[in-house]
């Protein structure tokens, strides 16, 4: 997805919110946003480039400025921890529900709320997962994604954010345990914003779950660009049964890509207009996109 004349504002708020959770100074923070608003990639006229590639070059600016790598990693961490405690009661309200692949699909999509990039102030996850639970999914999407599911032999899940990968966790068991057993959770390489490293992945114990590897992508980005991925991970993409996209960012960039059509679900909650727009739901809501 191309970006929308609404990114723009949006990504320059969540920037100045990252500085301030990392550094809290303002006169960085006023330095950093007469910077970004000086650039090339956020100036608000380029319509054929993604908000994943404008939220790259930003990140990489904000690392020169800062001298830190990665400014969310004890958030990321919080993230994870609190997810963990939550696992086993999360799993097992999974397990007995009636249907546990919709109620791990929800929880693997709206576990994303935890994302502190589009949350103005920390909600108790408790709260959130409550909330969590009275959502709905598409029937017609959630049996088409089951149907898939069924004819796969070889997954390949990306991951998004820190937390939700612990519920996308769940989700996996699930898969594994009534569907296919091949399944590769691929997490990030490089640090940005509060997606999930391949350290943060291990953290959370992924490993122990599935086969478990970093994208290889060399820059900061929150998506997913095929052809910067190593040949072995594209290769495996390109012969996989089915891929499984998390989050918003890996939407924005795998829906500008050729050669997936008719074997990739994205699973992502609809937190802006844009996306509720497309996908024709109201704004929250978790969303199955069978492309």
């Amino acid at each position: 997805m191309h970006i929308w004349p609404d990114c723009y504002p949006c990504i320059t708020k969540m920037f100045t919110e990252v500085v301030r959770i990392s550094l809290n100074n303002e006169h960085i923070i006023q330095a950093f946003t007469d910077t970004i608003e000086t650039k090339k990639p956020v100036a608000p006229h380029d319509f054929k480039t993604t908000s994943p590639e404008i939220i790259s070059d930003l990140w990489i600016i904000f690392q020169e400025m800062s001298g830190i790598e990665d400014p969310l990693k004890e958030i990321k961490k919080r993230q994870n921890d609190i997810a963990l405690q939550l696992y086993p009661s999360v799993k097992k309200s999974v397990q007995e529900n009636n249907d546990p692949l919709a109620s791990a699909i929800k929880f693997s999509i709206t576990g994303n709320a935890i994302d502190i990039m589009t949350i103005a102030a920390e909600q108790p996850v408790e709260e959130v997962i409550k909330k969590l639970e009275g959502f709905s999914l598409d029937p017609a999407s959630t049996e088409r994604f089951s149907e898939r599911l069924r004819k796969a032999k070889r997954i390949v899940f990306l991951g998004d954010n820190c937390g939700e990968i612990v519920f996308d966790k769940i989700l996996i068991e699930i898969i594994r345990e009534h569907y296919v057993s091949d399944v590769v959770f691929v997490a990030r390489t490089l640090p940005v914003l509060n997606d999930a490293t391949l350290e943060d992945a291990l953290y959370a114990g992924m490993d122990r779950v599935t086969q478990t590897m970093g994208n290889g992508i060399q820059q900061p980005l929150p998506g997913t660009i095929i052809g910067q991925l190593p040949q072995s991970l594209q290769k495996l993409i390109y012969e996989s049964d089915l891929v499984i996209s998390k989050g918003g960012g890996n939407y924005d960039t795998l829906t500008e890509e050729k050669g997936l059509d008719g074997k990739i679900s994205f699973l992502f909650q609809a937190k802006c207009r844009p996306y509720a727009t497309i996908c024709g739901v109201p704004l929250g809501s978790p969303v199955i996109v069978n492309a």
